[in-house]
């Protein structure tokens, strides 16, 4: 959806600056004059609320169950999709068949799991800098890759046009392991250039928890969150609901998003991530644990949290006055 005076001022900040990686758009809490999130969702204000977030759609087939079993229970529920992930059709025949389904693309340059390498979606010759020497993407990105800003941008283009030549109408974007929001100031400028021009919202958050770390930024689009919270290696097992517990009973007013790779077969996920701990098979199942028992209903019920989407961001972004 079209936000004309959101666009029109983002064109004027770019003339007149240059963005740093601390540099955000438009406030949770609104401008001056202006209501903040919850209120221009049509919720009073200090409401507190929650986009539950399912990552890595499209690399698994019990990934894309999860989303809709969950959606099936009646949760609210988001997701994004790694477009060279190989099950990108079955989830793009699911999207056309649930219009209602809220779906970003989860913007993927690295590659990281052994039981399955995927690669550009452009021509490889268009992108070498994003190839590892298998020829697919890099499994990381370290402090010696060298990595095109040219080859970022057409890589980034590519998979948003291939998800919606799939059938796909994507309503944000966000970026595998977090790679454009750490490699300084021009891939983060490319990764909002891209957004921008295709009318995509793109994550940002005033607070970033990872694990048992606080971060106070992470810098993004248009909408800067108030909180975004994710798991990480330095919360144990035998802590995972506690963690998720406590981090959504202090959410701050407004909105925030919890972002979980859950999938619904520990054994098909572990095909793709082997023996990896870290964001392995154990993990994503203690995610869909987490979620699929009535508990977390209850949780949310208890603690007056209402569960909303991308797509209702976006419609409350469409209402802004256009900037004369």
């Amino acid at each position: 959806m079209r936000r004309t005076g959101v666009t029109c001022f983002l064109a004027v900040l770019a003339l007149c600056c240059t963005v740093s990686p601390s540099t955000t758009v438009t406030p949770q809490r609104g401008t001056a004059g202006s209501p903040p999130l919850e209120v221009r969702l049509g919720y009073p204000r200090g409401t507190r609320l929650l986009i539950l977030h399912f990552d890595d759609l499209g690399v698994t087939r019990s990934a894309n169950a999860a989303v809709a079993a969950a959606r099936d229970s009646g949760l609210i529920v988001s997701g994004s999709v790694i477009v060279p992930g190989r099950y990108l059709q079955e989830l793009a025949a699911y999207a056309r068949a649930h219009p209602d389904f809220d779906l970003g693309i989860h913007l993927a340059l690295t590659a990281e799991f052994p039981g399955y390498r995927w690669g550009p979606v452009s021509p490889k010759q268009e992108v070498p800098t994003l190839l590892g020497p298998d020829g697919q993407f890099r499994h990381e990105w370290n402090d010696t890759s060298t990595i095109r800003w040219q080859d970022v941008e057409r890589e980034l283009r590519t998979q948003i046009t291939a998800a919606r030549a799939a059938g796909i109408q994507p309503t944000h974007v966000d970026v595998h392991e977090f790679v454009l929001f750490t490699r300084g100031p021009i891939l983060l400028e490319v990764l909002r250039r891209v957004a921008r021009d295709e009318d995509l919202l793109l994550l940002g958050a005033r607070e970033w928890i990872s694990g048992r770390r606080a971060m106070r930024k992470l810098p993004g689009g248009e909408i800067e969150l108030a909180r975004v919270v994710s798991i990480s290696p330095d919360v144990p097992p035998a802590d995972w609901n506690r963690f998720y517990t406590e981090q959504i009973r202090t959410l701050p007013p407004g909105v925030s998003e919890l972002i979980l790779h859950p999938v619904t077969d520990s054994i098909e996920a572990k095909s793709l991530t082997g023996d990896r701990v870290n964001w392995g098979a154990g993990w994503r199942a203690r995610d869909w644990a987490f979620v699929a028992r009535p508990a977390f209903r209850r949780l949310l019920r208890q603690e007056k949290i209402h569960l909303i989407t991308w797509r209702q961001l976006d419609s409350a972004l469409a209402a802004v006055p256009a900037v004369r």
